[in-house]
């Protein structure tokens, strides 16, 4: 299971999930049935194993970000704000669709099985000697 972030402006904060699962009633022994509804528990145990449980997100904002503030200045902006928005960033629309994925629930499904394909391996002979031949590693027909 890889874990699932949304970020907004930079800092990433767990997406929520919404899986069926099973556990096992302490009273009766029998395993149940139950919806886990809540924030990703992949990305929870990846801040976990950083040392960021109780901060709850990883990264920073993009205007704290000290690499964009040294490009900003050496292009001679005053803020990361001014050169964003004169680089096309709208602030509002980011936060719009931060929120929107921020509402909505991922599931951890496994991946869809297709059918494989059949390559022909060796290659082709078209040399035109008469024992055109294709794909294949084995041993040649004896003549």
């Amino acid at each position: 299971m890889s874990p699932r972030f949304i970020s907004d402006e930079g800092i990433f904060v767990p997406a929520k999930e919404k899986v069926a699962l099973e556990r096992v009633n302490e009273e009766t022994g029998e395993v149940e049935p139950y919806i886990y509804e809540g924030p990703d528990r992949a990305a929870l145990q990846m801040l976990k194993e950083l040392d960021l449980e109780e901060q709850g997100y990883m990264g920073q904002h993009f205007s704290e970000n000290l690499e964009l503030f040294e490009l900003a200045r050496m292009r001679g902006y005053n803020s990361v704000e001014e050169y964003v928005e004169r680089l096309g960033y709208n602030s509002n629309k980011a936060k719009e669709l931060a929120a929107k994925y921020k509402e909505k629930y991922y599931t951890h499904r496994p991946p869809v099985k297709v059918k494989g394909k059949k390559f022909k391996g060796g290659g082709v002979n078209t040399a035109g000697t008469g024992g055109d031949r294709e794909g294949g590693f084995g041993e040649l027909p004896e003549e």
